[in-house]
């Protein structure tokens, strides 16, 4: 009787489709600052990164399987 459907969600959202993740506070905070923000979703969290310092494990780890930092890029300067 029935058969179960299987949905399953992209494990990584990169860049603005990520946004949904971050708390307001957090989003508002980004806005405030000037230059680039970066994001990524893995598993219902946000790993976020200013751009400024050294990149994170989670964004070298992204460019060496072939990622490019444009699309982490969350653009969130723009309209």
């Amino acid at each position: 009787m029935g058969e179960q459907l299987e949905l399953t969600l992209p494990l990584k959202l990169t860049g603005r489709a990520a946004l949904f993740l971050l708390p307001a506070s957090t989003l508002k905070r980004a806005r405030a600052q000037r230059g680039q923000f970066f994001i990524m979703g893995v598993d219902g969290s946000a790993l976020t990164w200013n751009g400024r310092g050294k990149k994170p494990a989670w964004v070298a780890e992204y460019l060496n399987q072939g990622g490019q930092l444009a699309d982490l890029d969350a653009h969130i300067h723009q309209p």
